[in-house]
């Protein structure tokens, strides 16, 4: 059974540990990242960022024991538990199934896992129109045409991160 936990940011590999220690083989854990170039004062900078935030997806096997989720509840680094997590178990399994098949060999998500076609603008993560939005006019499998002000632009999806939305 999956369950969402809150966690600190600071205490991350804290928690991991504790929650090996206390739980040993009944726990598997998948928190979705992804990794980007960022230019920082004529510097290119890697950025790894976990895309759930501060929101860590804990598969317990052996679930049927509220014991267990007491002992989570309690320890260091756990802000807390998000209820109702018991019906919402497809949703997270499709989630899950997504982000892991959008992986690449280092376990970061590609730019396929962003792609929607519903959205009719975008917003860029890197390069050099970060933080713009713009609108799309057409998108293709390995490209798309977007518009700002007048200002007609091709993008590769293969090396820019962008956010679609409305």
């Amino acid at each position: 059974m999956w369950i969402v936990i809150k966690f600190k940011k600071q205490d991350y590999n804290l928690l991991k540990a504790e929650i090996k220690k206390k739980l040993k083989s009944n726990f598997d854990y998948y928190l979705p990242k992804m990794s980007y170039e960022k230019v920082v004062n004529n510097k290119v900078r890697y950025i790894s960022k976990y895309i759930t935030d501060d929101y860590l997806f804990a598969n317990i096997k052996d679930s049927s024991k509220n014991d267990i989720l007491i002992k989570l509840r309690y320890l260091r680094g756990v802000k807390y538990i998000l209820d109702h997590f018991k019906c919402s178990q497809i949703d997270i399994e499709n989630f899950i199934k997504r982000c892991k098949s959008h992986e690449d060999e280092n376990g970061n998500l590609k730019i396929s896992f962003f792609d929607a076609l519903d959205k009719n603008k975008i917003k860029f993560l890197n390069g050099p129109f970060v933080n713009q939005i713009m609108n799309i006019i057409v998108n293709k499998k390995k490209f798309m045409r977007t518009t700002l002000n007048n200002f007609n632009l091709t993008v590769k999806k293969k090396n820019n991160f962008f956010l679609m939305v409305n």
